[in-house]
């Protein structure tokens, strides 16, 4: 009788603990999704960075955040393990996923690494997407599964396709209004 109830006990503290872990992992509130003008990127590079190539002139994707409330960046996971309530895949292993996926063509030509170098673009993309997966995907709601995070960043692009037109209408009316 003694052992079953020692059972129950640890049966019920096990539950306890459960529900205190998962309780201590913060929900995100939104993803901040940043896009990047490259000929604007390009014009004024970080120091000891260049751009090997001339971009097009059309919007791509610089970043895809996970926000916690009132727009405070979620914490690499490497500083907050509590990020996530599932084992996030690891920053190398991206790498081997994202250079099979059909998805790197998509992701060379609309998330580029400006700064890749033309010899190494590919290399330098990747560890460019690596970065960011460490960053900011190993916290997101898809930290177990990367080609989700990299796609739903993608799928988003097309969404402001028309915004180089929007900003130059804006740009031209606030010229016209100041004369």
């Amino acid at each position: 009788m003694q052992k079953r109830q020692i059972l129950v006990v640890v049966v019920v503290l096990a539950g306890v603990s459960l529900v205190v872990s998962d309780e201590d992992v913060k929900p995100l509130d939104f993803y901040k999704y940043s896009l990047q003008w490259p000929p604007s990127a390009c014009t004024l590079p970080p120091p000891g960075k260049k751009c090997e190539v001339r971009h097009e002139a059309r919007f791509t994707i610089h970043g895809y955040w996970p926000q916690y409330n009132k727009d405070t960046p979620v914490p690499p996971y490497c500083d907050d393990l509590r990020c996530t309530n599932t084992k996030p895949t690891s920053a190398n292993d991206v790498v081997g996923i994202l250079e099979k996926s059909p998805l790197k063509k998509d992701l060379m030509k609309d998330w580029p690494n400006l700064y890749a170098r033309q010899r190494r673009k590919e290399e330098d993309n990747l560890e460019f997407w690596k970065y960011e997966w460490r960053k900011h995907g190993m916290c997101s709601d898809d930290a177990n599964k990367p080609s989700e995070y990299f796609r739903n960043s993608l799928t988003l692009l097309p969404n402001f396709k028309n915004l180089k037109q929007v900003i130059v209408s804006c740009w031209r009316f606030v010229s016209v209004t100041e004369t």
